[in-house]
């Protein structure tokens, strides 16, 4: 069986079988009201080798929290990855920013604004300069 990172609430790292594992713990954010930890098996690979062979494979790094934050918020981490993986799919810009839009109508202008230009800096990131 591969290893997996998993998530649990913060309470669920008290566990003694985990701690003992030998697996690494990362506090995480807050998801649904809860503290979130990552449970990292000790033996999954190191972050710099996944980046290393995502290079090496011709894969793309995004780093879409810091473009969501330059975008206006760190929540729309999500629709830079949809921004980015939009270069590869068979659909209009327009479509995608149409979608976005609605998406987000019932939270405003400036809330849309944020993940118009979230999408869009995750589209600009994989687009070569001469498109």
């Amino acid at each position: 069986m591969k290893p997996q990172i998993t998530a649990h609430s913060f309470a669920g790292v008290h566990n003694k079988d985990l701690r003992a594992s030998g697996s690494r713990i990362i506090q995480g954010a807050t998801w649904r009201k809860q503290r979130v930890v990552l449970v990292i098996p000790a033996d999954y690979p190191r972050i710099d080798e996944v980046h290393e062979v995502v290079r090496r494979i011709g894969g793309h790094l995004v780093e879409a929290l810091r473009l969501a934050k330059e975008s206006g918020s760190p929540r729309a981490a999500n629709v830079v990855m949809v921004g980015a993986a939009s270069v590869y799919l068979p659909l209009a810009v327009a479509a995608f920013e149409a979608a976005v839009t609605q998406a987000f109508a019932a939270k405003g202008e400036r809330v849309i604004g944020i993940n118009l230009a979230a999408f869009r800096a995750g589209r600009t990131i994989l687009t070569p300069a001469s498109s």
